[in-house]
């Protein structure tokens, strides 16, 4: 049970993150879609400003290819100039200007090599620097050195703030996902309290707690199988109740049972006791025998009551026809014995007729006598029993 709860939750914990993911991922395309607008200018800056570098290189490139074949040092140095302010506008560089033999001009900072021509493309720019060579490769040699690689501060700054808008995006939409996430965990949390309450109380008092049951999942699941362990928790203990008050009216009505014959018993040996005709004391002892027969039966009778252990079993009764009024006259016979004997007091059944019915002999004598009895004891002395 436990090893099927757990496997139950993490299914249920890693289909809540698949869910969780999902609706970032859904709040981020949303987002993606409200915030197209700034993140398109942005991108278009950033082309703009990319397109006007590298404009701005091939111009320079023209610019270049198209000097004389020897500058003079002033020369050189007011080109330098004038290159470093062309590309102020994008980024800070050192310019070096040498002579078709590679003897320094102008600049000529430590890195600053003459060399191969490089080809104008958006790769080259990354490039530690670039050498332009006038007279179409036969004359000076102009040197941009770049000491700090990569895009122009004009475009590292569009570059910084299309990034923050991603970065903030991706922040909201997972915000978002963990929020549905916290939002439904906080809910599976709620209902699993709620089970563990439950189970605290199953023992004691909790047996009419029935948890509501939502949805279909493994919880739902769990929360069935409480209800279902409540409801049958339930009906034992109601049966156990209801088989304690059966064992204790069966006690009761055992032991009036019981009182009757043993009063019947006593009686008889009183009276067989002080009977000087040996006819009537046999019949005083025959009536004492029967007596103790029947309380031997009930005695039968109180240990398969006391085997009972199911408190919906019913004791059959063994019914047949039989003579209702031979049974009353019986039990009338000897109560009138015993009245007789207890002096002025007499019983009269009053019974002429036989009267068949579907009984069993032995509970229907059982019940008669009981009544009769009853009634005998509560007989003011000198009346008469009818």
């Amino acid at each position: 049970m436990k090893r099927w709860l757990l496997h139950s939750l993490l299914g249920r914990f890693f289909a809540l993150l698949t869910v969780s993911v999902a609706a970032g991922l859904a709040s981020f395309a949303l987002l993606h879609q409200l915030m197209s607008p700034w993140t398109g200018a942005i991108q278009q800056q950033i082309v703009e400003s990319g397109t006007r570098w590298l404009e701005q290189y091939a111009a320079l490139k023209n610019e270049v290819e198209r000097l004389p074949a020897g500058l003079t040092p002033p020369q050189a140095r007011q080109l330098a100039q004038k290159i470093t302010a062309d590309l102020a506008p994008f980024e800070s560089v050192e310019v070096s200007v040498y002579s078709p033999d590679s003897v320094c001009l102008a600049g000529c900072t430590p890195r600053a090599r003459p060399g191969k021509s490089l080809l104008l493309s958006i790769q080259g720019l990354a490039n530690a620097h670039w050498a332009f060579r006038s007279d179409f490769g036969r004359g000076s040699w102009v040197v941009v050195d770049r000491p700090n690689r990569g895009a122009s501060p004009a475009i590292r700054l569009l570059l910084d703030r299309f990034n923050l808008l991603v970065a903030l995006e991706v922040l909201l939409a997972t915000a978002v996902g963990l929020t549905v996430l916290a939002s439904v965990m906080r809910r599976s949390i709620r209902r699993l309290n709620r089970i563990s309450s439950a189970l605290d109380k199953l023992p004691g008092t909790g047996l009419d707690v029935e948890l509501p049951v939502r949805g279909q999942d493994e919880l739902a699941s769990l929360e069935t199988s409480f209800n279902r362990m409540a409801a049958l928790s339930r009906d034992k203990a109601e049966a156990e109740a209801r088989l304690a008050r059966q064992r204790s009216e069966m006690v009761t009505a055992v032991s009036h049972d019981l009182r009757s014959p043993l009063t019947g018993l006593l009686g008889y040996l009183e009276l067989a006791e002080g009977e000087d005709d040996p006819e009537r004391r046999n019949r005083y002892l025959a009536m004492a025998r029967q007596k103790t027969d029947a309380m031997r039966d009930l005695a039968t009778r109180l240990q398969e009551y006391a085997s009972l252990a199911d408190p919906d079993r019913v004791l059959a009764l063994r019914l047949q026809p039989a003579s209702v009024s031979a049974i009353v006259r019986q039990r009338w016979f000897e109560t009138a014995l015993m009245l007789e004997g207890q002096g002025g007091m007499t019983a009269d059944s009053g019974l002429e007729t036989d009267c068949m019915a579907l009984v069993d002999p032995e509970y229907f004598s059982r019940a008669v006598g009981n009544a009769i009895d009853n009634a005998a004891r509560h007989l003011a002395p000198g009346a008469c029993l009818q």
